[in-house]
């Protein structure tokens, strides 16, 4: 997860977005590649399910979060998740993927407590 001021918050996740569509993602024997597959279906599932539920939400998937169903592998795409809340399940729980999700916070305070949460 990734916690970011109110001031700065839509130059960052554009900022970041700009990086994750740039990501190359295949097999690692290509050393051109910086993204590899997720280690195995259930892992695949785990963070496409969580993924879906952020979506559910309301918030908004800015770039991946759609991967292709007939490729071989596990690849799951560089993805951004914005305007999400620090409660959702995409925030609070472990997903081992490429999916980062980017909280708005107003003050220190705010965000100290929502990350130690």
């Amino acid at each position: 997860r990734l916690y970011v001021h109110e001031d700065i918050y839509d130059d960052v996740v554009d900022a970041l977005a700009e990086v994750a569509k740039n990501t190359p993602m295949g097999p690692g024997l290509d050393e051109n590649n910086v993204l590899g597959p997720l280690q195995n279906r259930a892992q695949f599932s785990i963070v496409a399910s969580l993924v879906q539920a952020a979506k559910d939400s309301g918030a908004r998937v800015v770039t991946g979060g759609n991967p292709e169903g007939n490729q071989p592998g596990y690849f799951y795409p560089a993805t951004l998740v914005a305007d999400i809340d620090n409660a959702n399940p995409l925030v609070a729980e472990e997903q081992f993927g490429p999916a980062l999700p980017i909280v708005r916070y107003s003050s220190l305070d705010e965000a100290v407590s929502m990350a130690n949460g």
